[in-house]
């Protein structure tokens, strides 16, 4: 499998798992794979009640 059908099967499966255990998922998953690292950004999670907790 090359790294791109990799980071695509990764971002959906995260996507997936954050929507089945949160009940709702990010907007977008962005995930590069690039030997030894593996960088997932992650947006639009937290809801705006929760970013004013944040804040």
């Amino acid at each position: 499998m090359d790294i791109k059908a990799q980071q695509t099967k990764l971002a959906n499966n995260l996507g997936k798992l954050l929507r089945d255990n949160f009940g709702k998922g990010p907007e977008a998953v962005h995930v590069t794979i690039y030997e030894p690292y593996v960088v997932i950004y992650v947006s639009g999670f937290v809801s705006p009640m929760e970013q004013v907790l944040l804040n």
